[in-house]
């Protein structure tokens, strides 16, 4: 696996008003290169099977957050962020010829493997809203809303199986609602 990332951040606070802000990009860009040599064996001979894939993500996200005390005890929070993501998949799977050849990513009986190749892009925004009320400096009780969103993914298996590429997990959302209570003591 080779991952590189980049958080780029501007950040400021307002003098005539109690309000702090921060803005800035993210980009992710990681591949994922994967082989595996399996015997197996099925009603029958143990036959060789390997199989390979490399997938490659592009993400890039671009946020805005602040910070707002608008009474004395009270402060708001609010942010949100725009998430755009590319994931790219290619497996190629060589089994024995004896094995079933519909799985797309097997060997066919001419001994040919075709590639087998996804891609997806996606894209989703998401957010969070917090009040928090200040009761004194060592405790705070807050109400907390988020909305969270994770990509598509991928399910690669042995390549035994007739659905090898063509599993993708859908997106998941969530929106999230919280009341807590934090402090300190002593």
């Amino acid at each position: 696996a080779w991952p590189a990332s980049q958080d780029i951040q501007i950040s400021g606070e307002l003098e005539d008003t109690p309000l702090s802000w921060n803005t800035g990009l993210f980009f992710l860009a990681e591949t994922l290169d994967y082989e595996q040599d399996t015997l197996s064996r099925q009603p029958g001979p143990v036959e060789p099977s390997s199989s390979n894939y490399v997938q490659d993500t592009l993400s890039f996200g671009v946020f805005a957050e602040f910070e707002w005390d608008f009474l004395d005890d009270f402060t708001l929070k609010a942010g949100g962020r725009y998430n755009w993501e590319q994931k790219r998949f290619a497996a190629e799977i060589v089994t024995s010829p004896a094995q079933n050849p519909r799985d797309r990513c097997q060997a066919l009986p001419d001994g040919v493997v075709p590639k087998c190749q996804r891609t997806v892009t996606l894209d989703h925004p998401t957010g969070t809203v917090t009040l928090d009320y200040a009761i004194d400096e060592s405790r705070t009780v807050y109400m907390k809303y988020s909305h969270g969103w994770k990509s598509a993914q991928f399910n690669a298996r042995n390549g035994r199986g007739q659905l090898f590429v063509t599993d993708v997990a859908d997106p998941e959302v969530i929106d999230a609602f919280e009341i807590g209570f934090s402090g300190s003591w002593w």
